[in-house]
């Protein structure tokens, strides 16, 4: 059984991912499935009462209509929180460094791209999903800066 001590996290970081770059307003049922693919199944009363939460707290907007939650979006402080957004000009953000991640996992798995090419890419996709998108925005920043470029 999980643990939910981490679910106010998993439920910002999914309305993030389900929504998309588009940050179009999410159902119930979709926050719900990307909570599963997640390792989460909240009780529909332990989701109900984190997103009362998350709402009072000014991170999330949503309705709650018939026993269920819809309109669900991102606030610009949940952006912030799980994002980095609004960023700085220049700065990364949680979107870039997925994006960067895109990149490698298409290119591991381009057939014009030469097999010593493509695993190159694949052991740089799974050592960014390893380290997390976060750390890894993080880890760029630094060497960025330490560049001078950032």
């Amino acid at each position: 059984m999980p643990q939910f001590s981490d679910l106010p996290r998993a439920i910002l970081l999914s309305i993030s991912h389900v929504s998309g770059e588009t940050y179009r307003d999410i159902e119930d049922d979709e926050l719900k499935a990307e909570l599963v693919r997640r390792g989460l199944e909240p009780s529909a009363s332990t989701l109900f009462g984190a997103m009362r939460a998350l709402r009072g707290a000014g991170l999330v907007e949503c309705e709650f209509v018939g026993g269920g939650i819809a309109f669900i979006r991102l606030a610009p402080d949940g952006r912030k929180e799980v994002e980095g957004w609004p960023a700085s000009p220049g700065a990364l953000s949680a979107n870039d460094v997925q994006a960067l991640l895109d990149v490698l996992v298409a290119r591991s798995e381009d057939p014009d791209v030469p097999e010593p090419e493509r695993g190159k890419a694949r052991a740089a996709a799974s050592a960014l999903k390893d380290l997390g998108i976060n750390v890894t925005a993080e880890v760029i920043a630094a060497w960025l800066r330490r560049l001078g470029v950032g």
